[in-house]
């Protein structure tokens, strides 16, 4: 069956999928999947849970998801009414060795996508053809020389390289997320981050910021935050919000703050519903299926079983019933009381579908469908 044919508009999959959640059913696949593409990297960022030079514990560094699988995957999400994928993973995308026939294929399926990259390996002539709708990029500086440092890379030279780039895809119409990372070795910058952003604003396009403060651990605490450094962090972004006010740039500065004034922000299930289990999925590099980033268990493998067959399983369903009923005691769902997907979750509690009954969706469904 084609989910997607069923229902045509993006606005009909969404009244779908709110009613999946209502009713404890499944209609349509989910609105976006994160597909991780690699885990090789050129870059050694100093907080990278994967590459850092800190780490203290070896990991896999060097797998990616199968092309067949990928392809696969691609024309299932298609199938199954998928509007958005993120490509990502815990390396580089571009060091996929089909990363541009990937993005041929999702462009040849009209899904709608972004890529998480540093930008260091794509040509981005070729890439434009592909029409990505957003490029996440890893810049996490605003020197060259805390660049350098900061990704741990010969090369000075690829700061400005990156911007260049950016700048092309800019002008080719392609939206632009620039991605900072904060560490005790960047945060000194995070003005002149600011103002690099409001720089390439200027020139046209779209531009956007959020900042991450690293989450430490497994030996990268040495690059953690110290409070005079989050101290004048905070009396910082007041002008950061001026400028971005000034500029028109999308960012998470209110966000920013309150993780330094009162911790970081935390999605509590127990007073919200969680909502990925209709809206979003996650692939690993292995061809497994998550539920979400936290990675709470594997749902099943793509190795052995389609997404479409693992997304309509008994057991990807039994899953979506522990956080329907919040069985926050449950080992899996330990991670639960801090969500990463903080933002998805509360967007979606509060939209004005959520506040349908499931026969209002049922009939809002069938207006969509005329």
């Amino acid at each position: 069956m084609n989910f997607k044919f069923i229902a045509k508009t993006k606005q009909n999959r969404d009244f779908l999928r709110y009613l999946g959640y209502k009713t404890n059913t499944v209609f349509i696949g989910p609105e976006r999947v994160i597909i991780n593409m690699s885990r090789a990297c050129n870059f050694h960022c100093l907080s990278c849970w994967t590459h850092s030079p800190f780490l203290k514990i070896a990991k896999n560094k060097n797998s990616f998801l199968k092309t067949d699988l990928f392809i696969r995957l691609i024309k299932d999400l298609s199938a199954l009414g998928t509007d958005f994928i993120t490509l990502s993973g815990a390396g580089e995308p571009a060091t996929h060795p089909d990363f541009y026939r990937i993005c041929g294929e999702i462009k040849k399926e009209d899904i709608k996508y972004e890529i998480n990259s540093n930008l260091s390996l794509v040509d981005v002539g070729l890439l434009v053809s592909s029409a990505p709708l957003k490029i996440r990029v890893n810049l996490s500086a605003a020197t060259p020389e805390t660049y350098q440092h900061f990704h741990q890379i010969d090369a000075k030279s690829l700061f400005d390289e990156a911007i260049q780039k950016i700048k092309f895809l800019k002008s080719a119409g392609i939206k632009i997320r620039l991605v900072f990372v904060l560490c005790r070795d960047n945060i000194h910058e995070f003005l002149g981050m600011v103002n690099l952003a409001a720089n390439l604003k200027g020139g046209g396009g779209y531009v956007e910021i959020k900042f991450n403060p690293a989450d430490v651990a497994e030996g990268t605490e040495a690059i953690k935050i110290t409070e005079a450094q989050a101290q004048k962090l905070i009396s910082q972004i007041s002008e950061a919000q001026k400028i971005t006010d000034e500029f028109g740039i999308p960012n998470n500065l209110n966000g920013l703050k309150h993780h330094f004034l009162g911790g970081p922000a935390k999605f509590y299930s127990s007073s919200y519903n969680c909502y990925q289990g209709w809206f979003s999925s996650l692939v690993d590099e292995n061809g497994e299926v998550h539920f979400c980033c936290i990675r709470p268990g594997s749902l099943g493998n793509l190795n052995e079983l389609s997404f479409k067959e693992i997304w309509l399983s008994d057991k990807y369903n039994a899953f979506r019933d522990l956080l329907k009923k919040k069985r926050f005691e449950h080992p899996l769902l330990k991670k639960c009381s801090r969500c990463l997907q903080l933002e998805s979750n509360l967007a979606i509690h509060n939209s004005k579908m959520n506040s349908l009954s499931p026969a209002r969706l049922i009939l809002q469904s069938l207006i969509q469908r005329r």
